[in-house]
């Protein structure tokens, strides 16, 4: 019964980060905020924890971006991640910067 239900819960995993990794492949190169990235994917209450582990994993980077709404954390694919979905590499701007806007 539990081994069952840890497969269940590894495959559910799974699909969700298939889900986000799709919808972060479709603009590998574009930043985008992660209220964008829950509404895309339907995945509003997990995916804080699901682009947590793909960042220590080194799939995604992130940058913190400035928005009339204030500033918001954005993540997209890391040429790693892209290498990983079998998408091109980002374009070579600038490198992620994750520090806050204003902060130190």
């Amino acid at each position: 019964m539990l081994n069952g239900l840890r497969e269940w819960l590894v495959g559910k995993r799974a699909r969700r980060r298939a889900r986000l990794l799709a919808v972060l492949a479709a603009s590998p190169t574009e930043y985008q905020p992660t209220d964008t990235l829950a509404k895309a994917t339907g995945l509003e209450n997990v995916v804080y924890p699901l682009l947590a582990d793909l960042s220590r994993r080194g799939w995604v980077e992130h940058r913190w971006l400035d928005t009339p709404q204030g500033p918001r954390l954005a993540y997209r694919l890391s040429p790693e991640g892209c290498r990983g979905t079998d998408v091109g590499s980002p374009s070579g701007d600038e490198p992620s910067t994750p520090e806050r806007p204003g902060a130190g």
